[in-house]
């Protein structure tokens, strides 16, 4: 048996050995090779490892007061969530193969989609008062109504594994295509345009503060922009193999994101020039990243430290640990601020969390990492 495999409450659907680090948030280990805890090939490590990596830790702020509300299917894995017009969450099961919505309350209602082994991944709100979501192995773009009504709509580019998604500022939804190395956009009526990315495997995306979109490169190891007019530019992370993930813009007019391999929490400026924050902890694996209601990023960490994060502007962390239910990692994903004030989050072992965003908080170990990258690229 895998060292890590005890860790983790959900089954494991197979995955070919081709794909190799695919997906950060998720509990499947896309790489085969296992070397030790010092690999960045092994997403879990055993129990030896695990203690060994707890050691020196810096303290945690004190708790806040975190809900977690279990979903019917706990091998469900839920995934993207966002905030929905009709003041509910709504939020992704990757293997339960379903849209889910969560109430202020913990309400659950659950829809099937249509496509069998869909892997419903990112979800956002769109301007048409639906929600909008990627399916990764559907190979599909998706949308629901409030009411449940789900519509499919196939990406032009087959196995291009859809899977950042995000409103525009022209009306239209925007999506990363992982393999098929595209940028694509979708107009609420299902029409369907495609952008080449030149350093490939764009990841998420977020709209900026300047009328584009900024995405992550998930193996380019780039952040990169695209304007609604198609020109697309690229900016090189001044550190190598740091898998950028999420990405959302920040209450600074920047835009944040999360270094999964790199460990640290980055920031761009529209002007190109990019910050890194490394983590307090090794092996920190940052994931979901949101701006909050306080003015600061907040963020996941998983498996390992399974901890909310938060970081000021001016690269000031401080980290929650999120309730274990017995022996498995709650495995914080991906997260979005809600309509109450308070950000919510989904774990995959099964359920949703809640974490109320405090007053005040305790900042510790700032080390800001600065580069100005002047390499920029611009492409149509």
């Amino acid at each position: 048996m895998i060292p890590w495999l005890s860790m983790v409450k959900t089954p494991l659907p197979a995955i070919p050995d081709t794909f190799e680090d695919v997906r950060p948030h998720s509990t499947v280990l896309m790489s085969r090779r296992m070397s030790g805890c010092g690999s960045r090939s092994v997403r879990f490590a055993g129990t030896a490892c695990l203690a060994a990596l707890l050691v020196g830790l810096p303290a945690l702020a004190p708790a806040q007061a975190i809900t977690t509300y279990a979903l019917p299917n706990p091998a469900c894995e839920p995934k993207g969530i966002a905030s929905g017009p009709d003041g509910a969450l709504w939020f992704t099961e990757l293997s339960g193969n379903q849209i889910g919505r969560i109430d202020a309350g913990g309400a659950v209602t659950e829809y099937p989609l249509p496509t069998s082994v869909a892997w419903p991944y990112i979800i956002a709100r769109g301007p048409d008062g639906a929600l909008w979501f990627t399916e990764t192995l559907g190979n599909n773009i998706g949308q629901i109504t409030i009411g449940g009504a789900i519509t499919e709509y196939p990406s032009p580019t087959s196995a291009s594994y859809p899977f950042g998604i995000t409103a525009g500022p022209d009306g239209a939804l925007w999506f990363t295509e992982l393999f098929g190395n595209n940028i694509g956009r979708i107009t609420t009526k299902g029409t369907i345009s495609e952008y080449p990315v030149p350093g490939g495997s764009p990841y998420a995306i977020t709209p900026g503060p300047d009328g584009a979109l900024w995405f992550t490169e998930l193996f380019g190891n780039n952040i990169g922009r695209i304007g609604t007019d198609g020109t697309v530019t690229e900016y090189a992370l001044p550190s190598d193999g740091t898998a950028p993930s999420s990405i959302t813009a920040g209450p600074d007019g920047a835009l944040w994101f999360t270094e999964w391999d790199g460990n640290a929490i980055g920031r761009i400026g529209t002007d190109g020039v990019i910050v890194e924050y490394p983590l307090p902890a090794l092996q920190s694996y940052p994931n979901g990243i949101t701006a909050g209601p306080d003015g600061r990023l907040w963020f996941t960490e998983g498996p390992l430290r399974a901890q909310i994060g938060e970081i000021s502007t001016t690269g000031q962390f401080t980290e929650y640990a999120v309730p274990s239910p017995g022996s498995y990692s709650p495995y914080p994903a991906l997260m979005t601020s809600g309509p109450d004030g308070a950000l919510w989050f989904t774990e995959e072992i099964g359920s949703i969390g809640r974490i109320p965003v405090p007053a005040t908080s305790t900042p510790h170990l700032r080390r800001p990492a600065e580069a100005t990258n002047a390499a920029a690229v611009a492409v149509k």
